[in-house]
């Protein structure tokens, strides 16, 4: 009798001295809520930015088991915005830079087909003007073969969501650039406005509207003409009102 005491207190003590807590006891509404807590950042989340992903505090969440990680992923991909640019390039010194839009056809292909399906906000952000100015493929290969490569990767990056995605938002911004020393738009960039440079990819445009079924598109565009006004209204009604 003694021993079987003993054994229960035993047990008992065990039990007392588990901190753990039982987090998967929590309805799911809560446990969403925990998730966003951690998961769900003030600012934009720029994949190609290593030290934002440090900032986020649950990511050791997607560790923990597998329905953990299905839960914690629902929220990470799907309430934040992920943003991308053609970020600067060096190629010879500091005078040439080319875009490069790795990072987005990176970061799509390395989540898997079911973490792309839960992103919901992305924004696209363009601020140089040889990425955007090819008239074509051949006046390109015979002009920038370098950067006719990266548009190239935004066309797969694009076609990788067109075969399944969710988005509910979309953003496209093209900025102009401006004079490092004086601040102020380049002329060059006035001279060719960056809306029709923009639409002058048959290919490039395609794959935006093969992205079927996004709720909200937004455009910005800093340098355009008047009459480029209704063409960048047009395109986004038409890119909101695809089928699915």
């Amino acid at each position: 009798m003694a021993s079987s005491t003993q054994s229960i207190q035993s047990v008992s003590s065990d039990r007392s001295n588990d901190t753990r807590f039982p987090f998967l006891r929590l309805p799911p509404e809560l446990r969403d809520k925990v998730y966003s807590l951690v998961l769900v950042t003030r600012w934009q989340i720029k994949p190609d930015d290593f030290t934002q992903f440090e900032r986020i505090d649950g990511r050791g969440l997607l560790t923990t088991c597998h329905l953990i990680n299905a839960e914690a992923c629902d929220i990470l991909y799907g309430k934040n915005i992920f943003h991308f640019d053609d970020c600067w390039e060096s190629v010879y010194g500091d005078l040439n830079h080319v875009a490069n839009m790795n990072s987005i056809y990176s970061f799509l292909k390395d989540i898997g087909n079911r973490n792309r399906l839960r992103l919901r906000h992305i924004e696209l952000l363009f601020q140089h003007r040889d990425f955007l100015f090819y008239p074509d493929e051949e006046w390109f290969l015979n002009h920038n073969r370098r950067s006719y490569s990266h548009a190239r990767i935004l066309g797969r990056a694009l076609q990788l969501l067109a075969r399944g995605h969710a988005l509910r938002s979309l953003g496209i911004e093209i900025e102009a650039i401006n004079n490092k020393d004086t601040g102020e738009v380049r002329k060059d960039y006035i001279d060719y406005p960056s809306w029709p440079a923009f639409m002058a990819s048959k290919k490039l445009k395609q794959y935006f509207l093969d992205l079927k079924g996004i709720n909200e598109v937004s455009i910005y565009v800093e340098c355009y003409r008047n009459e480029d006004v209704n063409s960048i209204k047009a395109f986004q009604r038409e890119m909101e009102n695809s089928a699915p």
